[in-house]
């Protein structure tokens, strides 16, 4: 009985150096390093494109969820932004892809591989606007 007293007794003498500590440190400032911290940990999960897996999209969707969460905290992240472009690509959503690529250049305008990949993305929409101008002259002409 005595022990468990003791027990008590030293984990009230530590929850209160715990909360002494934790008055004295400032909050905002280890709350906005977690804040990036948090933001870089779903960036760098939203590389694990398996491309190859069955499971694809579900992976490429759980890559855009990341990169929402990463930007959810930092909107100029242009990692993020640029791996939600490479999502929305691997989805067959160009537009939207063109959208994400587009705001990633504005922070970061003479990245090759931005602009490699939105070149590419926009090579995909001029395929895109081509074969929707055969299909309507076929209707219509």
């Amino acid at each position: 009985m005595l022990s468990l007293w003791l027990t008590r007794d030293i984990d009230a003498v530590q929850a209160n150096v715990s909360y002494s500590f934790f008055c004295t440190c400032d909050l905002a400032e280890t709350s906005t390093a977690l804040r990036k911290t948090k933001s870089q940990i779903f960036t760098n999960s939203a590389l694990g494109f398996d491309f190859a897996s069955l499971e694809r999209r579900f992976i490429v969707l759980g890559a855009l969820v990341d990169t929402e969460f990463a930007m959810r905290d930092e909107d100029n992240n242009v990692k993020a932004l640029f791996r939600q472009g490479q999502a929305h690509m691997a989805l067959n959503n160009i537009d939207a892809a063109a959208e994400s690529l587009e705001n990633a250049l504005q922070f970061e305008p003479n990245d090759a591989g931005l602009k490699k990949e939105y070149a590419a993305v926009m090579k995909k929409i001029a395929i895109r606007d081509n074969e929707e101008k055969k299909q309507y002259r076929k209707m219509f002409g």
